[in-house]
């Protein structure tokens, strides 16, 4: 009797485990696709962890040395500490490991599926694939990473710079020819609206003049560089204004990143330095670069586009330099 009791027991022991652990798995798989959700259609799913007191070591580490004719316009870093980012000059997309030297072609080639001058990127991780400006064909493409071979035209004959992707599915993109930005239904239609433009009567300091690099943050909110004129502007449902003060403080703004406390972290490209930009501020913070253009680890000489990693170590493109400098968090 006792052992029918003990094999009864263990019977239900076995069945709570296999319970326990089904929930469990399940609510791994519910946050995983969480998080899917929330990296799919914006950089912003390494933001999470960025608190408003947080610093960088002031001195860089080289983790990308380029080639000068290359040009480095874009970064990207995926939670295997895979860095992904373009290369202007020579036509394509690559992607190197952080502890490692061995870089790999991810987009371009020759031949049909050539790209020429593709200058920014975003991921699209439902599909796997990047989604690039092609600036110099004047399109956007769809860039399989599963098989990079082949670029899918997604866009035809729009002049293109900055790329974002929100939670449903809209590409923005800034023109900066046409100092306009667009919206664009990728997943249905290719219906294309109008957002902002350069002449804004009602509200003149939303007025673009070279708009470059875009960013969509938690709540589907969008900013923009609006590198002419030397402020960043931010797009809400039937709302805008602009987030950064002064636009004498920044000098040609161009890659921005917003955390989920609304601060903006700014490449302020022509002062050589990197700010952040707390809400309701009117000054900037500069948190790297010493404002003077120079060659040396805590300097810039032209930063261009900023990514964080999962552990918020911050990556600068430093164009004029020829470089990706990693900046690891300070904890003193």
């Amino acid at each position: 009797m006792i052992g029918v009791l003990i094999g009864i027991g263990t019977t239900i022991g076995l069945v709570l485990l296999i319970v326990w652990m089904t929930n469990k798995k399940e609510n791994i798989d519910r946050n995983t696709t969480k998080t899917r959700e929330n990296s799919t259609f914006n950089h912003s799913f390494h933001l999470t962890n960025l608190t408003k007191t947080m610093k960088w070591k002031q001195h860089g580490t080289t983790v990308i040395q380029s080639d000068p004719k290359a040009l480095i316009t874009n970064v990207y870093v995926d939670d295997n500490d895979t860095i992904y980012f373009s290369e202007y000059n020579y036509h394509r997309i690559m992607k190197s490991f952080k502890k490692t030297s061995n870089r790999q072609i991810v987009a371009g080639g020759t031949g049909l599926h050539q790209l020429w001058r593709p200058i920014t990127f975003v991921f699209h991780l439902n599909n796997h694939s990047l989604i690039i400006c092609d600036e110099g064909n004047s399109r956007i493409v769809r860039w399989s990473l599963e098989n990079n071979q082949n670029g899918d035209l997604l866009i035809p004959n729009v002049g293109c710079y900055g790329l974002a992707l929100d939670r449903t599915g809209y590409l923005y993109v800034s023109n900066s020819l046409a100092s306009e930005i667009q919206r664009w239904n990728i997943e249905h239609d290719l219906t294309m609206t109008i957002i902002a433009y350069r002449y804004d009567y009602d509200n003149p300091l939303m007025a673009l003049e070279l708009p470059t690099y875009l960013f969509v943050d938690e709540n589907n909110s969008l900013y923009g560089s609006n590198s002419g004129q030397h402020s960043i502007l931010k797009w809400m449902t039937n709302q805008s204004e602009v987030v950064t003060g002064e636009t004498r403080r920044l000098t040609f703004p161009t890659g921005i990143i917003v955390d989920n406390f609304e601060s903006i972290y700014v490449a302020d490209r022509s002062n050589h330095r990197i700010v952040r930009w707390t809400r309701g501020a009117i000054n900037a913070t500069r948190i790297l670069g010493t404002n003077q253009h120079g060659n040396q680890s805590n300097q810039f000489h032209y930063p261009t586009h900023l990514c964080f990693d999962k552990y918020s170590n911050l990556y600068v493109v430093d164009q004029f330099n020829h470089r990706i400098q990693l900046f690891y968090l300070d904890f003193n």
